[in-house]
This record gives structure tokens, C-alpha cells and sequence, in this order.
């Protein structure tokens, strides 16, 4: 399966064997995708830090509305748009109004968050995913940062400040998206492992230090 990620020339057929190690690795990359790994992840730690099931969804549900929403809605746009069908945005120029419109959407909605009491550790773990998507949006313009090992191992954090051992199980299942995204030919190396590195660290250092 060629991309432009790296040769600059696009086959973006999806035609994969039914089987083998490429169309794991599509499955993989769709499972821990970044608009869906936190999710369930930011519900269960808000409920184990205080916040009623209701009040822990009601938060998940306002963040879903601000940033994924938008976002989702611009990707949709995007690939319509172009008709490449290239979902995951392999293209490291085309990610530049993503990052412009999730950094907006971050900073609208920590204000909204700041200004109605919301649990302090979302939102550390936003502040950290704000910091996160700033480096990337900057790195971007020489490189494609892995948003899929970052939103993984950023989420295995957040887990572990709860939930060491689900932390664990989250930061063992980066590894699998990061080697998926190579596999697809998605990003390199360097890419996953600045993902799996930038991400974690905003939000841990965030957490330290609001949460």
C-alpha cells in the first residue's frame, strides 16, 4: 500500500489482502484512532477522581463537541473536497488547518471548562493536550508527528494516574499503533516514537503540576 507519506506518490485504493499483517494494521490504526482513544479513557478517570457517571459523560460529551466535532467535520470536508478517500491525512501539508483548528478549539474550550468549575485534572489533561498539538503544529512544518502514537500514549497517562495497570495495558497497545503506522507506511520511526514521547510528557508534566 503506497502513500505520500514518504515517496510523495499516492495509492490510496485501500486494497488490502483479507488477510496479513497491512490489513491488521488498517485495523489497528482504526481502533486506537486519536479521536477515540481518549474518550472512553477521559470518562473512566473523571468517574474514579469524584465526578458521578453523568457528570463524568456530560464533560466527555461538551469536549467531543468543541474540538472532535469541528475537526471531524473539516476531515470530511477535506477528504471530500480532494476525493482521495486519505482519512488518516498522510499527507504531512494537508494536517496544517487540523492543527490550526484543534489548537482554537483547545483554547475555547479550556476557557469554557476554567469558567465552569470543571475537575482539575481534565483540565490538566487538556492543558497537556494543548501543549502537545502547539509542538506538533510547529514540528509539522519539517515533520509528520505520529497524532495516533501520541493520542495513545498520552491516554495511557492519563489512565495511569488512576489506574496504573490500565496505564500499562495502554502504553503496551502504543507500541501496536506505533508499528501499524509504520507498517501502513504512514510515518517512520522518528515520527512514532516523537508521537509516543511529546504527548505523554505534556500531559503527565501538566497533570504534576494542575492535577
Amino acid at each position: 500500500m503506497q502513500t505520500r507519506a514518504r515517496s510523495g506518490v499516492v495509492d490510496r485504493s485501500d486494497r488490502l489482502a483479507p488477510l496479513g499483517p497491512e490489513r491488521a494494521a488498517a485495523w489497528i490504526s482504526r481502533a486506537f484512532h486519536p479521536f477515540a482513544v481518549p474518550l472512553p479513557v477521559l470518562v473512566y478517570v473523571l468517574h474514579e477522581t469524584g465526578s458521578p457517571w453523568p457528570a463524568a459523560l456530560g464533560w466527555t460529551l461538551l469536549c467531543v463537541g468543541i474540538v472532535i466535532v469541528p475537526s471531524l467535520a473539516l476531515l470530511v470536508h477535506e477528504r471530500r473536497k480532494r476525493a482521495d478517500g486519505d482519512w488518516f491525512v498522510t499527507v504531512r501539508e494537508e494536517r496544517r488547518s487540523l492543527y490550526a483548528l484543534g489548537s482554537a478549539s483547545l483554547f475555547v474550550l479550556l476557557a469554557l471548562l476554567v469558567a465552569a468549575g470543571a475537575p482539575r485534572l481534565l483540565v490538566a489533561a487538556l492543558v497537556g493536550a494543548a501543549s502537545a498539538n502547539a509542538i506538533a503544529m510547529i514540528l509539522n512544518r519539517r515533520i509528520k508527528v505520529s497524532v495516533h502514537a501520541g493520542a495513545c500514549a498520552g491516554s495511557a497517562v492519563l489512565l495511569g494516574s488512576v489506574a496504573p495497570f490500565g496505564g500499562l495495558a495502554l502504553s503496551l497497545a502504543t507500541l501496536a499503533v506505533g508499528w501499524a503506522r509504520i507498517r501502513l507506511d504512514h510515518h517512520t520511526l522518528v515520527e512514532v516514537l516523537l508521537g509516543a514521547a511529546i504527548t505523554p510528557v505534556c500531559v503527565g508534566a501538566a497533570i504534576a503540576a494542575i492535577g
